[in-house]
């Protein structure tokens, strides 16, 4: 999730927000990783929402064929690895922000919401900030 954050720091988890409400885009989330979800987490940005077709093409990221503006991301920022995902139901697209080496939903597909276990809400160590 470079530049936002960085190994090593701590944040805090809100377990229980998305038992009431669905996540948002631009939200950052904690989820199982689909391929290993007892022994794999990640830290991944919510980009598109059940219902949506995402297309990454020539570096950019489209929303409904809607260019989607990422103003948390450097301009150098270079989005690999196009493709269009329709998602379903339940169906997140999740991306990490250090797009260059983000293991994401370009690579294990979109993610349902039984895998995502929270949503990161403060920066708490080494430096405190809300997410």
């Amino acid at each position: 999730m470079e530049p936002n954050l960085h190994d090593k720091e701590l944040v805090m988890l809100s377990l229980s927000i998305y038992n009431k409400s669905d996540p948002k885009r631009g939200d950052i989330v904690v989820v199982k990783y689909p391929g290993d979800p007892l022994h794999k987490k990640y830290v991944k940005r919510v980009i598109a929402l059940p219902g949506e077709v995402i297309t990454i093409k020539d570096s950019k990221v489209y929303i409904n064929n809607k260019l989607y503006e990422e103003d948390y991301l450097s301009v150098s920022v270079q989005t690999n690895m196009g493709g269009e995902w329709n998602l379903k139901d339940q169906e997140f697209f999740l991306m990490g922000d250090n797009r260059g080496n983000s293991n994401d939903s370009r690579y294990f597909g979109p993610a349902e919401k039984r895998f995502i276990t929270g949503k990161a809400t403060r920066l708490v160590y080494p430096r405190f900030r809300d997410l």
